[in-house]
């Protein structure tokens, strides 16, 4: 994905390097915008975890160097990611089922400088680069256990969910509350919609506390519409 998206981003100047800007130090521009964030759960020698996600923000836009197309973006927003893991064995006499999931709410506070290309009036391409810092708010894991045999008193269904902070549940392994990463990417625009792609990762390799070369990242593609 790295590659694929040095790639976009050295076509995307090659298209546009005789482009004609015409923005001014005084343009700016907020907006919202909606993330589908597939985000992996990296461990070094180990499972990956595969996050779906989703989030929701608010950023704003506008001129940090006069007469050149430079921006600064920043923007907040609330993000959401799911995992979920099922195994069942046995046979319809006896059989145990065993699910899991894990539910991450975060806070996301990105910043990203950007120059901005004019294709036509109406268009226009910006590749970025940035930081993003994630609050994470609340973390869930739940964990359920279900054993179907021959006889009602031979049933058991047994679930837990804890929190991912709380330490006297899942020991000193507990998921970080900060967060901080970094990000490359592209937004295209058409009148008041967008479209952007990216990828990110944290600069930490500890997102676990205590369990080193864990890392936390991957890539977001957002629809947005300006006003």
């Amino acid at each position: 994905m790295k590659k694929l998206l040095l790639s976009v981003s050295l076509l995307a100047v090659s298209l546009v390097a005789s482009a004609q800007v015409s923005f001014t130090f005084n343009e700016a521009w907020s907006g919202t915008r909606l993330s589908y964030v597939p985000t992996t759960l990296d461990y070094d020698g180990g499972s990956d975890t595969d996050f779906k996600g989703l989030s929701l923000e608010y950023f704003k836009g506008f001129g940090i160097i006069e007469d050149m197309p430079v921006f600064l973006e920043v923007g907040a927003g609330l993000e959401w990611l799911n995992w979920n893991d099922s195994e069942k064995q046995g046979d319809d006499d006896y059989s145990v089922s065993i699910k899991q999931s894990m539910n991450i709410f975060s806070l996301d506070i990105p910043a990203n400088v950007g120059y901005k290309f004019a294709l036509q009036d109406n268009i226009t391409i910006m590749p970025y680069v940035g930081l993003k810092a994630r609050l994470n708010l609340l973390a869930k894991r739940s964990y359920s256990y279900k054993l179907d045999a021959p006889g009602d008193d031979y049933d058991q269904d047994n679930s837990e969910s804890v929190s991912m902070f709380d330490e006297d549940k899942v020991g000193k392994q507990t998921l970080k509350r900060f967060l901080l990463g970094w990000q490359i990417g592209a937004t295209a625009t058409y009148n008041q919609y967008s479209f952007s792609i990216s990828y990110g990762s944290c600069f930490t390799d500890e997102i676990i506390n205590g369990i080193d070369d864990c890392s936390f990242g991957g890539t977001t593609i957002s629809v947005g519409y300006t006003f």
